[in-house]
């Protein structure tokens, strides 16, 4: 298994934690929109995280790969990290810095969408 991959699974079994943790230990501290950003946090963890094991495991490589990569561990920390720590701590001003991290995965995606630009493809129909 890749390094990617298993930051990935790693990410995925972080969030499943998480998002246990949210719905036994801190159900009974968070108001409803506390426990709602906490889930959405969860929410777009789990997704990138799939997005790492699959990067990871299907050997894609290069470039842009390596930078969506890291793109997206920098918007799991930013973004779900921001996420958790607002809900735990209400802390306002942090509501800022959130949205970067949701950037860094939009160019994140993009960057993987363009990670075999100018490279050869595949001519066959449907391919």
């Amino acid at each position: 298994m890749t390094r990617i991959a298993r930051i990935g699974a790693g990410v995925l079994g972080m969030a499943v934690g998480l998002g246990a943790m949210a719905a036994h230990m801190l159900k009974p501290i968070l108001t409803e929109a506390q426990a709602a950003n906490w889930q959405t946090g969860v929410l777009y963890q789990i997704l990138h995280g799939l997005a790492l094991l699959i990067i990871g495991l299907s050997g894609i490589n290069g470039r842009n790969v390596r930078i969506a990569v890291w793109l997206f561990c920098i918007g799991i920390v930013i973004f779900s990290g921001g996420l958790y720590v607002n809900a735990l701590t209400g802390f306002k001003p942090l509501g800022r810095v959130i949205p970067l991290g949701g950037m860094a995965w939009i160019v994140g995606w993009f960057m993987l969408a363009f990670a075999g630009a100018g490279k050869q493809v595949d001519k066959r129909p449907g391919a």
